[in-house]
């Protein structure tokens, strides 16, 4: 379990604080490659339509999209929402368990959940039993880089680009401590977007969006998006609030949980009814 050391500096850096004032030294080997221009964190609502279908029915939002073909079991895993408070929630919105995970895209130990649950709980999302909701927390910039590069997309790809950036973390963050050493890592940029897109294509971030069809342009423009960014921050914002300290992070129905890894969590999805 990561410590999130940088979250308040970062979060404060985005707001208009003087750069440094919170500023928490990192651990040895941890990348600090944080200096943003002064930003307000911003963020607005819109409202959902609901299907002919789902209305005549009373069914919940989302249940009636994509029908599957007679005979034919959904598969739950396609049904992604991209919420305008910055969450990514995949499954079937009727599920019996709601999986809340708080993550970081630059934790080791949610890489290592990423991969163990991944069969799994892919599986039990699929059947419709299970629904997550995902909550990035960007501690740094590569990490926010990468909660954007998972959405640029669209719905349709996130959960292979989300399991695509944890299954090449290790190279990402390789490459990023390496280019943090380098003179060009000091080098002061205008925007976001423009730190982000330098620190990103010093890493395989930009290979693994062109493996899942993100072109040059979309990836630009992905990292780029101002209210793209201000979105997944007030995510970040919203866990500290709610006292969420750390990645992972779960909450099952609501219910804070004390596990961080596959093999503690799957017993309380399988037993919640």
């Amino acid at each position: 379990m990561r410590i999130l050391l940088l979250v308040f500096s970062f979060l404060l850096a985005l707001v208009g604080l003087p750069h440094g004032t919170a500023h928490a030294a990192p651990r040895a080997g941890a990348i600090d490659i944080m200096s943003f221009p002064d930003k307000t964190v911003r963020t607005g609502r819109m409202a959902d339509e609901i299907t002919l279908t789902e209305w005549l029915l009373g069914l919940p939002h989302g249940i009636a999209n994509a029908a599957p073909r007679a005979g034919q079991a959904r598969d739950w895993t396609t049904n992604v929402v991209f919420t305008p408070e910055g969450r990514v929630q995949v499954g079937n919105p009727a599920a019996k368990v709601t999986l809340t995970e708080w993550l970081s895209y630059t934790c080791s130990h949610c890489a290592d959940f990423a991969a163990e649950s991944k069969v799994e709980l892919h599986a039990l999302i699929r059947s419709g039993r299970v629904r997550v909701d995902y909550r990035t927390m960007p501690r740094d910039a590569l990490d926010l880089a990468a909660g954007l590069l998972v959405r640029c997309a669209g719905p349709a790809k996130f959960l292979r680009l989300h399991d695509a950036v944890f299954a090449g973390q290790k190279a990402m963050l390789d490459r990023a401590q390496a280019f943090a050493a380098t003179p060009p890592a000091q080098q002061p940029t205008a925007t976001i977007g423009a730190r982000l897109i330098q620190l990103a294509d010093a890493t395989p971030l930009r290979a693994i969006g062109r493996a899942a069809g993100v072109t040059d342009a979309a990836y630009t423009a992905c990292l780029n998006d101002d209210a793209a960014q201000k979105r997944v921050i007030a995510v970040a914002e919203a866990a500290q609030t709610a006292n969420i300290a750390s990645t992972p992070s779960f909450e099952v129905n609501g219910r804070r949980v004390e596990a961080h890894g596959w093999a503690a969590l799957k017993p309380q999805l399988v037993a919640t009814r």
